[in-house]
């Protein structure tokens, strides 16, 4: 529990510091009021306490031109008084403002209502409390518009502003702790009194049951409840959200269901989720959590284990592991993961199951770690000592009664990835009881078509696609997203190791809407989808997190570790451009003793189109072999790669029937990049109807991903072409709007708008003399001046250009458009 110390005596109340502290002006909020200026008479502020209701309206109360007349509810003499202010005003436009309004006598409220509905059209009306206290009104609702507890929470960027006095938190630390507080102001104002005083980690731990929250619910809303309510309160709140249902279980009570209602209907930081469900505010439930223990500890247990029981019959595993983990019985855990475990890691639970596995008693944790750890390696099993081990472990380890059907299929799994060619024929088929759970009998079948291909030569397209359709989200197994996305992760690591006509960009897209979160640092499938997912934001030019991707690629095997690491590089070498971003990308190819195909097939056309801006032939030639030996002279990349290297009539006859022969391809960008490079080329040849046939080729292509990318690896040339043929676009103009309204697109362009401005006319038209390879002598003699006027003027050229020489100069000319 944090304690405040004498922060908040020193100040008076909890609610006298939130006031004192004038939070942050959220103009969100006071826009809300500008419905006066309608035909909304009302403005009702309905939230739980310390929400920040009375501070609004007195930042609100600030601003307003006209008469304001003020009460508390609670006061009777006050509400009396400001009616009698606000009907003898002779002012155009009077506001009466009535806070606290669950709190007035009968006779306050009666008179409140009576001025609210009586009709005075000079009258606007706020009405501030925990809830609605007045009769009901569906006149006056129609006319009324409200302010939530939830539209007074914090958003990410109220809550920085707010902190901004002291150091900022990370964003990793603010969306914690928006998370823990709910964006609660109360909370909020304290972690800003404590951060004041030097407690630089009470971001990290703040919570409900920091004491002097704590002691402001206990003040603001149990002392305010009667014995059931309370009971009811304290003891339902085994889960952030529960249903009526479950609260009759875990407190024994009959009315659980009408008792929270009530709490809602109050706003005691209690709200109803649906029909039948109730959900805490985070900061309640951290504090009714700990109250649990701190009141009778067997029975907080007994609590959670009736609750994980609850759970579990409903079939709500993520749950169940939850209320087990919480009732603290490590021999109930170690039964519960070996019933459950294999399934909710099936689920994508692999981050909650690993953590219970070390909640265990060591007798049994060892036996569970092994279990777990070798489902999390299939089907590669890229650390092989590692999975002996652990196989050895779970061999002599006290084990359950008998053997599942999923360790069958583990060791099945480790047995092909282990085999020689020809192990697996006389191995015997697999067989699961009919009785088994779908996410058992989904792996079945995914190892059934897995284990046939054989060795990775023998893999095919029809291997892929039979995964792709099986790992496609049904309505069995929509929530098993783990095992789905090893069945399309296992598709894609298929087609690339070869050439392949399926079409990968459903699988890539299914694989970002899969996110697994959380997951156990263990937990392979997670680390691969991670890196996949990094190659659908490669595509978009979207952000690469270097720190995300550098933690989890490593743990994704060798072939995914280099894709990611040359992603990175790729990043680089399109957005800034230049021979160290260049230099890097050949380092991981040329240093690459695998051959990587996914990774040569990425980098090849910008590392070629790169190298041939900056005048290194001899690397493109180098690159182009490489290319070539590796991914095949006839493969969609070997084309395109040959025409960057000789752009020719030949080149683009070639390329052409590549791409309508329906040529084999490593990567879902080759074709777009295909189509630009041929657009690009026939706009600089000033041949119009080709390079708008060909830019439509490639807008139609690059769609289906959102990719952008294509675009980006040939300088500021591909926006040259697509805007000069905007209005030619036809229906696909919207994608190449989008395309051009993209940051990298629109940074480039003005780049090139800028750089060009610097240029005079004379210097523009000596850099396009630069890609003919002249001397500076040949140079002076074809313009008719000195060669130290040559020398002279490159020299400018070069410094507003930025960059060091000739070939640099090129590659940036090229860039931006200007050759």
């Amino acid at each position: 529990m944090i304690d405040l110390g004498d922060i908040t005596h020193a100040h008076g109340s909890v609610v006298a510091l939130l006031q004192r502290s004038g939070l942050v002006d959220r103009p969100r909020l006071r826009r809300i009021f500008d419905a006066f200026e309608r035909e909304i008479r009302v403005v009702g502020i309905w939230a739980p306490a310390g929400s920040g209701k009375s501070v609004l309206l007195r930042q609100w109360m600030a601003t307003v031109d006209g008469l304001v007349c003020f009460a508390d509810a609670a006061d009777e003499a006050q509400v009396f008084d400001a009616i009698q202010r606000s009907r003898a005003a002779g002012a155009s436009r009077v506001y009466l403002v009535i806070d606290q309004l669950d709190r007035p006598s009968a006779q306050a409220r009666e008179a409140i209502a009576a001025a609210v509905d009586s009709g005075d059209g000079r009258l606007r009306v706020v009405l501030a409390g925990r809830f609605d206290a007045l009769p009901v009104s569906p006149a006056r609702w129609v006319r009324t518009s409200e302010i939530s507890g939830a539209d007074l929470a914090f958003t990410a960027d109220e809550a920085t502003s707010l902190l901004a006095d002291v150091t900022a938190p990370t964003g990793k630390q603010l969306r914690g702790l928006l998370a823990r507080t709910g964006g609660w102001a109360t909370a909020l104002v304290l972690v800003r009194r404590l951060r004041e005083t030097g407690d630089g980690s009470v971001v990290d731990r703040f919570d409900g049951d920091s004491r002097p929250v704590a002691d402001y619910l206990v003040t603001e809303v149990l002392s305010a409840l009667d014995p059931e309510q309370e009971e009811v309160l304290v003891w339902s709140a085994v889960a952030p959200t529960v249903s009526a249902a479950l609260a009759v279980t875990v407190t024994g009570s009959p009315d659980a269901g009408r008792v929270l209602e009530q709490l809602a209907c109050a706003n005691s930081l209690v709200m109803r989720q649906d029909a039948d469900s109730y959900r805490f505010h985070p900061i309640l439930w951290a504090f009714l959590a700990a109250e649990q223990r701190r009141r009778d500890l067997p029975r907080a247990n007994s609590a959670h284990a009736a609750a994980a029981r609850w759970f579990s019959a409903r079939g709500d595993l993520r749950s169940a592991l939850a209320q087990t983990v919480r009732a603290a019985d490590a021999a109930a855990l170690a039964a519960f993961l070996d019933q459950h475990g294999y399934e909710l890691i099936f689920q994508g639970e692999s981050g909650p199951v690993m953590r219970a596995v070390r909640a265990v008693a060591p007798r049994d944790r060892e036996r569970l770690e092994a279990d777990m750890g070798l489902l999390l390696a299939i089907p590669h099993f890229p650390d092989r000592p590692g999975a002996a081990q652990l196989l050895r472990v779970r061999t002599h380890a006290q084990r359950r009664a008998e053997r599942t059907a999923v360790d069958e299929i583990v060791d099945a799994l480790w047995a092909h990835a282990n085999r020689r060619r020809g192990d697996m024929r006389d191995r015997p088929p697999l067989a699961v009881d009919a009785s088994c759970s779908r996410g058992t009998a989904l792996l079945l079948e995914y190892v059934q078509v897995w284990t046939t291909g054989g060795v990775d030569g023998e893999m095919n397209d029809n291997m892929s696609a039979a995964l792709v359709h099986l790992g496609s989200p049904t309505a069995d197994t929509s929530e098993l997203r783990w095992l789905r996305m090893l069945i399309l992760e296992s598709a894609l690591s298929i087609v690339s190791r070869a050439p392949s006509r399926v079409d990968m960009e459903p699988v890539l897209l299914q694989i970002e809407r899969d996110r697994l979160s959380g997951a156990d640092e263990r937990d392979t499938v997670a680390a691969r989808a991670v890196c996949l997912q990094a190659t659908r934001a490669y595509h978009r030019a979207d952000p690469l997190s270097t720190s995300v991707l550098e933690h989890w690629s490593p743990r994704a095997g060798a072939r995914l570790d280099h894709l990611t690491q040359m992603l990175l590089a790729l990043d680089e070498l399109t957005r800034r451009g230049g021979g160290a971003a260049l230099a890097r990308v050949v380092a991981l190819i040329e240093n690459d003793l695998s051959d990587t195909v996914s990774s040569l097939a990425y980098a090849v056309v910008p590392a070629i189109g790169s190298a041939i801006r900056q005048g290194d032939v001899p690397l493109a030639d180098r690159l182009l072999a490489r290319c070539r030996r590796v991914l095949g002279e006839y493969s969609v990349e070997s084309a395109t790669a040959a025409f960057l290297r000789h752009p020719n009539r030949e080149g683009d006859h070639v390329l052409r029937e590549a791409l309508a022969g329906g040529a084999p391809r490593f990567t879902p960008l080759a074709l777009a990049s295909a189509w630009v490079a041929l657009a690009v080329h026939a706009h600089r040849h000033r041949r119009d109807s080709s390079a708008t046939a060909a830019i439509l080729n490639a807008l139609m292509c690059a769609a289906p991903l959102g990719a952008v990318r294509p675009f980006l690896q040939e300088g500021n040339e591909p926006s040259v072409v697509l805007r000069a043929r905007i209005e030619r676009l036809g229906a696909w103009r919207p994608v190449a709007e989008e395309i051009l309204a993209h940051p990298d697109m629109a940074m480039s362009e003005k780049a090139a708008t800028v750089t060009i401005a610097k240029l005079t006319a004379r210097e523009q038209e000596l850099l396009r003399e630069l890609p003919a390879h002249q001397s500076i002598a040949e140079i002076a003699g074809r313009r008719y001046v000195s060669a130290n006027t040559v020398k002279s003027k490159l020299r400018s050229i070069y410094s507003k250009l930025q960059v060091n020489g000739r070939a640099e100069a090129v590659e940036a000319a090229r860039r931006v458009g200007l050759l």
